[in-house]
């Protein structure tokens, strides 16, 4: 018989970006990581919401129409918006750097969590440190 766990929204949200640190750094497969890391941003996104008790009419109307709430959104946006809503725009996907945006989410999502109350985990610890030796070129400057 197994046994069933009670887990939070956040330690859900927790759990997928330990995956997608998991999946980046062990497997070295950032598009996985980037859909696990975007399950965990939307969790996020939506207890935000929850905590600010209402959205906007335009990001209301946005997700109504299963688009995009930005009229411009940045470059890295468009993979996650792929995943999210469908969206495609492939003339915008040629020559991503596929980790680099994973590391970008995977970062969003630690900060996101930590703000909120959740617990960093030891992937989240792991992940830094590999990001500081692996691509020191995304470290803010110093000073």
């Amino acid at each position: 018989m197994s046994e069933h766990r009670k887990i939070t929204t956040i330690d859900a949200a927790g759990e997928l970006l330990d995956w997608s640190i998991r999946v980046l750094l062990d497997y070295h497969s950032p598009l996985p990581s980037i859909a696990l890391a975007t399950a965990a941003d939307n969790i996020l996104a939506h207890i935000v919401r929850a905590k600010e008790g209402h959205l906007s009419l335009k990001e209301a109307l946005a997700l109504e129409r299963h688009s995009h709430p930005r009229e411009n959104p940045e470059p890295m946006d468009t993979l996650r918006d792929l995943i999210r809503y469908g969206q495609r725009d492939d003339w915008l996907m040629a020559g991503r750097d596929l980790e680099t945006e994973a590391i970008e989410l995977i970062a969003h999502g630690i900060i996101d969590l930590h703000g909120l109350g959740g617990t960093v985990s030891y992937e989240a610890e792991r992940f830094r440190h590999w990001v500081l030796q692996a691509r020191p070129e995304l470290r803010e400057d110093e000073g």
